[in-house]
């Protein structure tokens, strides 16, 4: 909404947003405080998102808004300029000055620089053109004379509750930081709960985004405001989808004022807290939980919790008497697991066995409240990286530990696997509490140094202690791994009571089921002496496995969407650094999706071993409609594969045609020297041959 009502100015002005950044002189100025207790004067251009651009003589400087305490405004700034020289504005804010030449019938711009140089843009990347001598107007991002009234009439409407189309709340939120401190003003003095209060204290959450969303966020999402101020739960959830995995550290900011917006919908809150336990951000999580209330407090004593910070046991000790069965069951496993007490409460019993457990949890938190909050604020501020360790600011050798074991992360990234081993040794020796570069070591034995009967006894050996602060839930990785290393040494018997007890734990485990459907396709195919009952039997294990692992990785694709917690597997192949949380959705996507496609081929394989081989081709088909769509280099071996067991399948059909087919379209658009191919080819041939011989004698 520009602002010409009580102005009229000839049809030669020209609106400009950022003008100000092109005029030559400031004649007027604006003191920006900052939080470190400097000041700075220019002129103020709020650029509509986490920044202001403020002018100065010869230039402008760019300054978040998170930075900025004050801004003091020059309230007798008028409302138009002359411009001094040829610009063009881009739409990111960025001026670039010289003379302004339009070319290719307006679809790009050149601009020839003052120090002789030229730069050319596409038109539709510019929102401006200006020209020397131009008589501009200044809109809503520059505080002038005729805003600050405007401002003031938008204000008096909505305290007045007389803003039904929202047009005040609009340009009240679009004049950002020139308007907040009258905002602030004016919601102090309203009445709370009316109609007026809430449209002010929606264009001060807007502004509270804007201080906490990073440039990187901004630029990589364009709707990320219009989203967060009004957007759908869903939309809401989709977008931090996307922003969170590829923002981390930046996050945890935007993270914690959702979690305790009092408008936000619980959802939005509930995943920004699991954000920040997973990130180990206790301080975050500890200032959620000082200024919560109910459920978000409560979530965010579940998340300290689970980090080994146990100041929140009071609230979850209140959960335990709330009325709702969900609550207080959460609430009852959330104690034992953080606290290792049981004091026999159970949420389905009986309301006086109840209640007597629960004042014996309080008994029991009075007695170690003093130590255990002293603890925890100790925890709580250690240096960085013992945060990064999950807090345990009051071990040294869990810090060290922890820093080993990021080097050891970079030492695999860099195929240095001698070196990972060492360092991972290192770390176990250091703090041997550390589960991780337990499971790290582990891996590397197995998955790059040939020793899984090492990784094997390692891993049985850990399975059998209990390590301060990991839950039952995260030992299912120590039986995950077990059973790779077993099945690399030859033990299947091993392997599979393994990925069976991983099972126990975690029964959706997917790389657990598809272990087990590995272990009965090998008993099936390649024992000897197998009854046909009994190879049946292990086949249909297999394919059972298979396509249950098949349905868990469809969820987890479709968990994607809104990213929840406990859809990021935290265990994959190499355990270092939270990976998976540094990979965007569409990285996980793509994995999800190989892993779909090879279990794909091993479910059609196992059905044309059982003898049902139009199933497997079924299968196979839709394996290979999925492998051409995808076309990725991965997609295309894979492609190759599943084309050439196609082709063998047409043969034992008896339909060599088809089987030529498939072996011929490997050759020609996928792998030139794939040998099995090659090799169906000749022997199809051979076999026409052979009978078209036999019908001409």
């Amino acid at each position: 909404m520009r602002l010409t009502r009580r102005l009229r100015f000839p049809r030669a002005l020209i609106p400009l947003a950022f003008l100000p950044c092109l005029s030559a002189p400031v004649l007027s100025e604006d003191i920006v405080s900052l939080k470190d207790g400097s000041s700075q004067a220019g002129m103020v251009v709020d650029l509509g998102g986490n920044r202001v651009e403020l002018v100065l003589k010869g230039g402008a400087k760019t300054i978040l808004k998170r930075d900025i305490s004050k801004v003091t405004l020059d309230e007798k700034r008028e409302r138009k300029s002359i411009e001094t020289s040829d610009a063009i504005v881009k739409r990111d804010g960025h001026i670039v000055r010289g003379k302004v030449e339009v070319l290719e019938g307006g679809q790009k711009v050149q601009v020839s620089l003052p120090g002789g140089g030229r730069a050319v843009f596409n038109m539709k990347d510019v929102r401006r053109v200006v020209r020397s001598g131009d008589s501009v107007e200044l809109d809503a991002t520059v505080y002038t004379l005729e805003l600050g009234k405007a401002v003031e009439a938008a204000l008096d409407r909505l305290v007045r509750s007389d803003d039904p189309a929202g047009e005040a709340e609009k340009l009240l939120g679009r004049c950002g930081i020139l308007a907040i401190a009258r905002v602030r003003e004016a919601r102090k003095a309203a009445t709370r709960g009316s109609p007026g209060e809430l449209a002010l204290a929606r264009i001060e959450r807007l502004h509270r985004l804007k201080e906490v969303v990073s440039t990187d966020m901004e630029e990589a999402e364009s709707r990320i405001y219009d989203v967060l101020d009004h957007g759908s739960t869903q939309e809401k959830l989709d977008l931090l989808a996307l922003v969170f995995p590829r923002f981390v550290d930046a996050s945890a900011r935007l993270a914690e004022l959702l979690a305790t917006d009092s408008v936000e919908d619980p959802k939005v809150k509930a995943w920004s807290i699991d954000f920040l336990r997973r990130m180990r951000r206790n301080r975050e999580l500890l200032r959620i939980y000082a200024r919560g209330s109910g459920q978000s407090q409560l979530a965010a004593a579940i998340a300290l919790a689970q980090n080994r910070i146990q100041i929140g046991v009071p609230s979850m000790i209140e959960a335990l008497e709330l009325e709702a069965l969900d609550i207080r069951d959460l609430a009852s496993r959330s104690l034992r697991e953080s606290t290792g007490q049981d004091f026999q409460f159970r949420p389905d019993g009986a309301p006086q066995a109840r209640k007597e457990a629960v004042e014996r949890w309080r008994a029991w938190w009075q007695e170690n409240e003093e130590a255990l909050t002293r603890a925890a604020e100790r925890l709580v501020q250690g240096a960085d990286p013992a945060e990064a360790a999950g807090g345990d600011a009051l071990d040294p050798e869990r810090v060290l530990a922890v820093k080993l074991w990021e080097e050891a992360g970079a030492e695999v990234g860099a195929g240095r696997f001698k070196e990972a081993e060492g360092l991972l040794r290192e770390a176990v020796d250091r703090d041997p509490t550390f589960l991780q570069a337990h499971i790290g070591l582990a891996v590397v034995l197995y998955s790059q140094l040939g020793r899984p009967a090492d990784a094997a006894a390692l891993l049985k050996e850990i399975a059998t202690k209990r390590f301060p602060g990991v839950k039952r839930q995260d030992r299912q990785w120590i039986f995950l791994h077990r059973g790779h290393a077993l099945r690399l040494a030859g033990d299947l018997a091993g392997a599979e009571a393994a990925y069976e007890e991983c099972r126990s734990i975690a029964p959706q485990n997917h790389q657990a089921l598809i272990g087990l459907g590995d272990l009965a396709f090998h008993g099936a195919s390649s024992a000897e002496g197998v009854e046909p009952a009994q190879r049946k039997a292990k086949l249909k294990l297999a394919v059972d496995a298979y396509r249950a692992a098949l349905r868990v990785l469809d969820g987890l694709t479709g968990e994607l969407v809104t990213l929840r917690g406990d859809a990021v597997p935290t265990g994959g192949s190499l355990p270092f650094d939270r990976r998976e949380y540094n990979r965007s959705v569409l990285d996980l996507r793509k994995s999800y999706r190989t892993e779909k496609h090879d279990v794909s081929l091993k479910v059609s394989k196992a059905l044309s071993l059982a003898g049902e081989k139009k199933e497997a081709m079924v299968v196979l088909k839709g394996l290979v409609d999925d492998l051409a769509f995808d076309g990725s280099g991965a997609s295309r071996k894979l492609e190759a594969g599943a084309r050439c067991y196609m082709g063998l399948l047409y043969e034992d059909l008896g339909q060599p045609v088809f089987a030529l087919r498939e072996y011929r379209k490997v050759l020609k658009d996928l792998d030139a020297s794939h040998a099995e191919c090659l090799r169906g080819v000749d022997r199809v041939r051979r076999q026409t041959q052979s009978g078209g011989d036999r019908s001409s004698n």
